[in-house]
């Protein structure tokens, strides 16, 4: 996974690792000079054959032969829990549980 990080966070105590674009006139981040770090682009986004889908329902399971979800936040914690062992049963990871 490639890490963008704020240009000059390690040089500032203030500045934090998190993203922010670079916006300055004579900046080498945004400049995309070699050796600076990197910015975000469209080129490091995930094919769509890897997208992991989001369930709602165990109806929603069932119906499809997914290999890896997301249990989606709305969801509660009783259909949570039948979500949850419906794939134990079938061998389906669940990511970000």
């Amino acid at each position: 996974m490639v890490e963008f990080l704020r240009t000059q966070f390690g040089k500032y105590k203030k500045l934090k690792k998190k993203w922010r674009k670079p916006r300055g006139h004579h900046n080498k981040l945004r400049l995309g000079i070699k050796g600076k770090g990197l910015k975000p682009k469209i080129g490091y986004k995930k094919p769509n054959s890897e997208k992991i889908p989001r369930i709602f329902s165990l109806s929603d399971l069932e119906k499809s032969n997914y290999k890896k979800i997301i249990i989606a936040s709305s969801v509660g914690k009783k259909k949570r829990q039948l979500i949850i062992d419906y794939c134990k049963k079938n061998n389906i990871e669940i990511w970000k549980n």
